[in-house]
């Protein structure tokens, strides 16, 4: 675990030395593995629970930042996670901003 670390911090030390667009910043070896997402229902309570931790927090606390970013990211979390369940023919979960 502790040289997987140190790979990731040298490539982003790496990634941050390269200007934007540069051919030097191409990492050949470099792949993306298959990366098993959450269950749909379990982003939706994640994302459900954020958003009554904003509706409870502070208006421009740390708080309410947080919830902002925690839905943001559910949210396009739940959007993939829903694509690849179409395309497999799965069956749809509710989408919370569905207000019908």
């Amino acid at each position: 675990m502790l040289e997987y670390i140190d790979r990731l911090r040298a490539a982003e030390e790496r990634k941050r030395s390269v200007q934007v667009g540069s051919e030097d910043g191409i990492q050949p070896d470099v792949r993306l593995i298959n990366v098993e997402p959450r269950p749909l229902d379990r982003v939706l309570a994640l994302w459900r629970e954020a958003q009554l931790r904003l509706e409870t927090a502070r208006p421009g606390s740390a708080a309410a930042e947080a919830a902002v970013r925690d839905i943001e990211r559910l949210r396009d979390e739940y959007q993939a996670g829903h694509d690849v369940q179409m395309e497999a023919g799965g069956a749809r979960l509710a989408d919370p901003r569905d207000t019908s």
